[in-house]
């Protein structure tokens, strides 16, 4: 994975981490992550990451009125991860 850094540079990241479903199944977390040597980054840049993959992992950011998301399983495969989620859907949207 590539970042740029203030300067406008570009370098390489790599970390690995161990996705979680968080309480009442409305987001995933990462946690434990642990950095490739040589591939730190930046106090700043990592908290930039971290914050756009957390609205990524979090369902609450795609429902709708009427439409709640919850996770009920969570599967990392090589390239992919998969999760199970349940739709409560109290209001259809007018077209």
């Amino acid at each position: 994975m590539q970042t740029i850094t203030p300067s406008g540079e570009f370098k390489e990241v790599a970390f690995t981490t161990t996705p979680k479903i968080a309480r009442g199944g409305r987001s995933v977390l990462l946690d434990n992550i642990q950095y490739e040597p040589g591939k730190e980054v930046a106090e700043d840049l990592t908290k930039a990451f971290l914050d756009k993959a957390g609205k990524m992992l979090d369902l609450r950011n795609f429902e709708k009125q009427g439409l709640a998301l919850s996770i009920h399983s969570l599967t990392v495969e090589s390239g992919r991860i998969i999760l199970s989620a349940t739709a409560d859907i109290t209001q259809f949207p007018t077209l």
